[in-house]
């Protein structure tokens, strides 16, 4: 919390996304939880995208019931509002604002949240790029669904394409694999 407090300024205009470890119960005196940063968070424009929960279970019942317990912490992952960010780039110098809402686009891709870079270039790109760029970054974003929503319905389709997906991974170069993120949709 001390570091988002000490960073509200930059906060302010020149960041797109943040990941976040945040506590959802007291394991230190005065610790900030959840509610303390994601309040902070969202009044500086940022919305809740995802987050991966991590939980514990009580000593006393660690045999009992099923294995999941209290969760304790979280990785979170929040991303500028797009009308937020619409606001922000707006009032930059137009290779600036540029830079950065490709660079944002880029983070969504990279989580896998094509339809919040579908939303960003809806509500921020189409007074900053050409109806020809426009079209072409629209077009590569929806590219990126999933095989199976690109499948017409037919029985099988989804065993079809669990095959290809598996498929694309046997014959993927090795030197191109990377650990998956705990975080998005990819």
């Amino acid at each position: 919390m001390a570091i988002l407090e000490g960073s509200a300024s930059v906060l302010a205009d020149a960041v797109f996304g943040l990941e976040i470890e945040v506590a959802f119960a007291e394991l230190y005196n005065g610790q900030p939880l959840f509610a303390d940063v994601d309040s902070f968070v969202r009044q500086k424009g940022f919305d809740l995208i995802d987050l991966c929960a991590v939980s514990w279970k009580h000593s006393i019942g660690r045999s009992l019931g099923y294995s999941k317990g209290q969760v304790m912490w979280a990785d979170t992952l929040y991303f500028r509002q797009p009308k937020m960010m619409h606001e922000i780039l707006k009032d930059m110098d137009d290779t600036l604002a540029l830079s950065k809402l490709l660079r944002a686009l880029s983070v969504c891709q990279l989580y896998g949240f094509f339809d919040y870079a579908m939303e960003l270039l809806d509500i921020v790109a189409s007074d900053m790029l050409s109806k020809d760029d426009l079209s072409y970054l629209q077009n590569h974003l929806n590219d990126q669904t999933p095989i199976i929503s690109r499948m017409p319905n037919f029985p099988g389709r989804k065993w079809l394409a669990r095959l290809l997906i598996q498929m694309s991974k046997w014959i993927a170069l090795k030197s191109h694999k990377y650990k998956q993120p705990p975080l998005g949709n990819l």
